[in-house]
């Protein structure tokens, strides 16, 4: 019995007992208002052999994705809406590594609905709806003749007053920007005439 104990203690320290590597980088791409898609960078092992990921989000173990698949996408999510995720890597053994850093992530926002609210000489004040999840809102503009819009100003309450140039026609729309900083569709254009 006790030349099968020493056996079994040999095989038991010298089994796998090294975790993998960490996965590499966790990032956010494929944004949608209702979806995004989870990467990560690939995890080694040099004994068992790799066997899994597993995905957390908000501390919690959200998904398990077999070797050597490197997403998930994340779908059914509602508009500006934002998660905290974290991967690390498992391998045959059941060994697993360190955590990646945890990264917040998530869907767009919904685009406001622009509208003028007042034009009182060569000042314009716009205004537009609240948008959930949305952290600030990006005011465009160009002449109305062809040209490229430019930012005019970053606002973060849906009110802001633009100073024009008498005689002349703007158009403007508006894009909401979540935690992230991931801007949302445009708005619809408003055309306004500055005499």
């Amino acid at each position: 019995m006790g030349a099968i104990q020493q056996v079994l203690f040999m095989y038991k320290t010298t089994g796998d007992v090294t975790a993998p590597t960490v996965p590499s980088s966790i990032t956010e791409s494929h944004r949608t208002t209702t979806s995004y898609r989870v990467n990560w960078g690939a995890s080694t092992d040099a004994d068992s052999g790799m066997a899994s990921y597993e995905l957390f989000r908000d501390g919690t173990l959200y998904q398990t994705i077999a070797f050597p698949t490197l997403l998930f996408n994340v779908t059914g999510e509602a508009a500006g809406t934002n998660k905290l995720y974290k991967v690390r890597a498992k391998d045959v053994a059941g060994n697993v590594s360190a955590f990646t850093a945890e990264v917040q992530m998530g869907t767009v926002c919904i685009a406001p609905t622009l509208e003028v609210d007042e034009v009182s000489g060569d000042e314009i004040t716009h205004t537009w709806n609240s948008v959930t999840g949305a952290a600030s809102y990006n005011l465009y503009w160009k002449p109305s003749s062809p040209g490229i819009y430019t930012m005019v100003m970053n606002a973060t309450s849906p009110i802001t007053t633009v100073v024009t140039s008498l005689g002349y026609t703007y158009d403007f729309y508006v894009e909401a920007v979540n935690a992230q900083g991931f801007e949302s569709a445009g708005s619809n254009i408003v055309s306004t005439f500055v005499d």
